[in-house]
């Protein structure tokens, strides 16, 4: 919904994409006065950047899924990707093994060898930049971070946290559910703004 308003007058409009928006736009601007068509234009406006940050969202998010695939953990492959306030990216990680330690599958096939020697995706993303990441955005895959890496996003100034909305039965969120909460808890005291596309 969109809503334009000006002295006592307030318009509310039903639109679903921004053609549908326009064409209430159409509809309603013969009625208006120029103050309330000024409104209803500020406020269309706002709807189309929501959109174009929606787009961008949903372009990371992809990119980050597909970052994960280059995971050799057998059970769940995550990715990141840090990106700058210009749009660009700044670095990418996924989980796995540190550099020069073996992918071998005696390790990766037993779970608690595995978690001894595995750098999730996020703490591979910051490891990775070769910058500051003040006020940068981190898209994660498949899911929230957890509250180690968390602890490390907010460390390093990463100032937006965007991950998918999560279906409370997929076994990802039943097997990380409290400790994304925690990670969800300390993003929120830290101030770090969370979006779930």
């Amino acid at each position: 919904m969109v809503v334009g308003a000006t002295g006592s007058t307030k318009y509310a409009l039903e639109a679903t994409s921004a053609d549908d928006l326009w064409l209430v736009f159409g509809l309603a601007a013969h009625d208006m006065q120029s103050s309330d068509l000024q409104a209803v234009s500020l406020a269309y406006y706002l709807h189309i950047g929501r959109v174009m940050i929606d787009k961008w969202h949903t372009r990371f998010m992809e990119m980050a899924k597909l970052v994960s695939l280059w995971s050799k953990d057998p059970s769940t492959k995550t990715g990141g990707v840090i990106v700058r306030p210009d749009r660009t990216i700044a670095s990418v990680g996924f989980n796995g093994f540190p550099r020069k330690i073996a992918d071998a599958l005696e390790f990766l096939n037993d779970r608690e060898e595995k978690y001894k020697r595995v750098i999730h995706s996020e703490m591979n993303a910051i490891l990775n930049a070769r910058e500051r990441l003040d006020g940068y955005t981190l898209y994660n895959w498949p899911g929230q971070s957890c509250s180690r890496c968390a602890v490390h996003v907010i460390q390093a100034g990463i100032s937006i946290v965007v991950s998918p909305e999560l279906d409370p039965n997929d076994s990802f969120m039943r097997r990380w559910m409290d400790d994304m909460i925690l990670a969800e808890s300390l993003y929120r005291e830290a101030g770090v703004t969370l979006i779930h596309v």
